[in-house]
């Protein structure tokens, strides 16, 4: 699946960019936009519903994994849409709290004791950390 964000920079101009997300590959700035459908997805709905008018405060890694977090807002009302590039990918939208929102595609893993699934916090222990080397 590939969404694309509208950014917007603060002032006057208020130069338009566009962030695409395609799930488990990439993510970049573009000038041309996809075919989108006449209808949006459920998915979409609730994007457009909680970051509407968030305004992009930060893009990290997260450990050394294949998952990039943007955050929008600030405070109680952040937002962190996360962005998995691996296997099929995942887009998960969370609260502040990482507690998970909505998301593209629900998993469990029992072997490492976690699931992915909405109303359940995001698994930020099993993100794997960078090891110092000796």
């Amino acid at each position: 699946k590939t969404y694309v964000l509208k950014l917007a920079r603060s002032g006057e101009d208020g130069e338009k960019q566009f962030l695409l997300l395609e799930s488990g590959s990439r993510f970049h700035t573009t000038e041309l936009l996809p075919n989108k459908s006449d209808v949006p997805s459920n998915f979409t709905l609730k994007l457009r519903k909680h970051i509407r008018t968030r305004r992009l405060e930060m893009v990290r890694q997260l450990g050394v994994d294949r998952i990039v977090d943007f955050v929008f807002g600030s405070g109680e009302a952040t937002y962190h849409l996360i962005l998995e590039m691996y296997s099929q990918g995942n887009v998960i939208l969370t609260d502040s709290k990482f507690e998970v929102l909505t998301l593209l595609r629900s998993h469990r893993d029992d072997e490492g004791g976690y699931a992915v699934m909405a109303r359940h916090p995001y698994p930020m222990d099993s993100v794997r950390l960078r090891q110092q080397v000796s």
